[in-house]
Formats: structure tokens, C-alpha cells, sequence
């Protein structure tokens, strides 16, 4: 069984002795995205290293990460990995507001093809992402809706298998931490994140301070998954054929008990 952990920013970590030998683990990510920014931040940070691990990121597609982490070849992999989520937003929010999805073409394309597909006119809108968003705008098309601020979806966390969270507690709550820790960072220092979007994600200083007004915002603040969130992940995997003739349990889906033990650790207040 595959058991996703959503980690979120909490600060306020003991660093692991220096002297300590590290653990080597392997995450595997799929792309190099505003996403990942957790991520990078607790490598190139030192985050990782002050909690004993030695963190090997592996670019790998959701299609090869799931059956590599259930060989034993990657360790973690960041994200739910579920897919569909941003179809499922759109849906919900179209029916929240009063609106039927059935009245709209609605077409699966890469964020480039939609840019390209709007200045063409063969679109008409697209549900799109910073900092892809910002390009639009930026080209003279209007933000007319917030998705986001209607849907709640799990974003981030770590996905791990279920007999790894029972054999290595430890390891788990110390890579959680770390996550946990870069994304409080990322909140604390908008300059130095803004200057490694620049440089990682190659991105301009206009484009990569917008994306982190907008990113944070979205960042949970005790690291723990919602009943909303997961209901909604159950409909993107539902949207996909599968589990249609059931609703899969809350702990199907998601082991929030070693994210709440950091919380609690870390002085937040947690059911």
C-alpha cells in the first residue's frame, strides 16, 4: 500500500549532529516546477543535511515513480500523484457556481499549449498556473476567476509506502521536518526564495516575486491533510475510473498520523 503524507512549514527544529552519519534516501520529483519549491529549498538550503539525510532528487515521470518506490529504487516521491486534480478544480468550481461542466468544451493541454491556443483564439480560457499565468496576463488576457480560492486540494507533501512509515518513523517525521522547515524559510526570506526561483527554475525576478505572493499563500500551516482536501482528491481519482463504485476511507488515501506529531512537537495545535 502507497500512503501519501502532506508535510507543510513548521519551524523550530533541533539540527541533527554534524558528526552523525547521514542518511542516504532518493526522492523522486517530476519536474523542476513552483510545485517542488519545498523541495529544493530543503536541498539547496542545507535543511536536509542539518537533519541527518543525504538527499538524492531524481527527475522521474508519476507513471515510473510508483512502481520505483514499490521496488525499493526511490525512497520518497513529492507530490499525491494522483493526476486529474486540475480538472476536478475547474469542475467544482464551475458547479459551485451555478454553472454546468457539461456546457463547456473542456480540453486536457500542456500550460505552453494553452498560452499558444489562447492567442490563437482556439481557446477561449484556460485554467492556468503561475508562472504561466503571469505570461498571459502579460500578453493582455484578464484573470477572471480564482480557482484556488473556491477548491481546496492537497498540494506538496510526500508520497511513501506504508510499511516504510512503520519500519522508519524516525527517518519519515526528519524528512517531514525538513520540508516542514523550508517552507516557514520560504515565508521568512521572500528575497532569497525570489533569487532561487531566478536561478533554479529560471524564471525572471518580475515573474518569480509574483509566483511567491502567490505560492505561499497556499502553503498549509500545520502540515496536515484536510477531510476537505482528501474528498476532493477522491474525486480526481474517481474522475480517472476508479474507486467509482466506492469512496475510499480517509486513511486509503493518506497516514497523517507522523504529520501530526511534528505538529504536536512543534507546538501546534492538532486533533
Amino acid at each position: 500500500m502507497i500512503v501519501s503524507i502532506i508535510a507543510s512549514s513548521l519551524s523550530g527544529i533541533t539540527p541533527a549532529n554534524a558528526q552523525e552519519p547521514k542518511t542516504k534516501i532518493r526522492i523522486a520529483n517530476s519536474a523542476m516546477s513552483v510545485t517542488s519549491l519545498p523541495l529544493l529549498v530543503a536541498r539547496e538550503w542545507k535543511l536536509f543535511h542539518e537533519r541527518g539525510l543525504e538527499v538524492e532528487i531524481i527527475l522521474m515521470s508519476p507513471a515510473i515513480s510508483v512502481p520505483a518506490i514499490v521496488s525499493g529504487e526511490i525512497d520518497y516521491f513529492a507530490g499525491v500523484g494522483p493526476g486529474a486534480t486540475n480538472h476536478v478544480s475547474l469542475v467544482i468550481t464551475l458547479e459551485k457556481l451555478g454553472l454546468s461542466p457539461k456546457d463547456f468544451n473542456i480540453l486536457a493541454l500542456p500550460p505552453p499549449e494553452m498560452l499558444r491556443s489562447l492567442e490563437s483564439g482556439f481557446l477561449d480560457a484556460a485554467s492556468l498556473n503561475p508562472p504561466t499565468l503571469f505570461l498571459a496576463q502579460k500578453k493582455g488576457f484578464a484573470n477572471i476567476l480564482d480557482i484556488g480560492s473556491l477548491v481546496e486540494m492537497p498540494g506538496g507533501g510526500l508520497t511513501v509506502m506504508s510499511k516504510d512509515i512503520k519500519a522508519k518513523p524516525d527517518e519519515v517525521k526528519r524528512v517531514i521536518r525538513a520540508m516542514q522547515s523550508a517552507k516557514d524559510a520560504m515565508r521568512k526570506s521572500k528575497e532569497k526564495s525570489v533569487e532561487l526561483m531566478m536561478r533554479i527554475l529560471k524564471m525572471d525576478r518580475e515573474s518569480a516575486a509574483a509566483t511567491y505572493d502567490v505560492f505561499t499563500k497556499t502553503l498549509s500551516v500545520d502540515g496536515v491533510p484536510t477531510r476537505a482536501g482528501i474528498d476532493n482528491l477522491v474525486k480526481s481519482i474517481q474522475a480517472q475510473g476508479r474507486f467509482v463504485d466506492k469512496k475510499p476511507a480517509f486513511s486509503d488515501l493518506a497516514d497523517d498520523r507522523l504529520a501530526k506529531e511534528v505538529a504536536r512537537e512543534l507546538g501546534y495545535k492538532v486533533q
